[in-house]
């Protein structure tokens, strides 16, 4: 797949349907979803995941964009939108992929847009009551209770002298499983 100027070329892809299609196999498309092409992460450099110590994840690898971030997700939406209108007709593609391994090798990032997204996913969980989240993480032990949903970070078990709130990791655990399931639903549909 090229872009260039907001314009994609499906070329290649549709010269292999084809090929195959003449063999008598049929094909099941790949989004790069997991693995956006160079120009976008060149681009974008703040759609890349962000490790425990805070280092931003690199291109050449899969799953190296932060599948929280709105413009990744829009431009996943996009991409996704053109492939699919591309072969729309194509009798040959029997089926989509956008992720056969939705966070296998990586799971947490803990850039600005997950921060943002946590923090907003526990005012919703908690019902917009800083008092229900400090009761259900049971912040009165080691002075750890919030004022306010942006005190809140996410918690990074390996970089404390003591382990972290549990309640905090699995809180954080559940907002990341909620974020690709949301994902995935969302990268071919109408929402945001």
């Amino acid at each position: 797949m090229r872009c260039v100027f907001d314009r994609f070329d499906f070329g290649l892809f549709k010269e292999a349907v084809a090929s195959l299609k003449a063999q008598g196999i049929d094909s099941i498309l790949c989004t790069p979803t997991a693995t956006p092409p160079r120009w976008l992460t060149a681009e974008h450099p703040e759609w890349m995941r962000v490790d425990i110590n805070d280092v931003p994840f690199t291109h050449g690898t899969r799953q190296h964009c932060c599948t929280n971030n709105p413009g990744f997700r829009a431009e996943s939406r996009r991409i996704t939108r053109a492939m699919a209108e591309a072969f729309k007709d194509d009798a040959a593609v029997i089926g989509w992929q956008t992720d056969n391994e939705l966070y296998c090798h990586v799971e947490e990032c803990y850039c600005e847009s997950c921060q943002v997204g946590f923090r907003e996913w526990l005012a919703l969980r908690y019902d917009q009551s800083i008092e229900k989240l400090n009761h259900a993480w049971g912040t009165l032990f080691w002075s750890q209770q919030y004022d306010d949903f942006d005190q809140v970070v996410i918690p990074k078990k390996w970089r404390q002298p003591a382990p972290c709130n549990p309640s905090a990791l699995l809180d954080f655990r559940r907002f990341l499983s909620d974020s690709v399931t949301a994902l995935s639903a969302r990268t071919g549909g109408d929402s945001a």
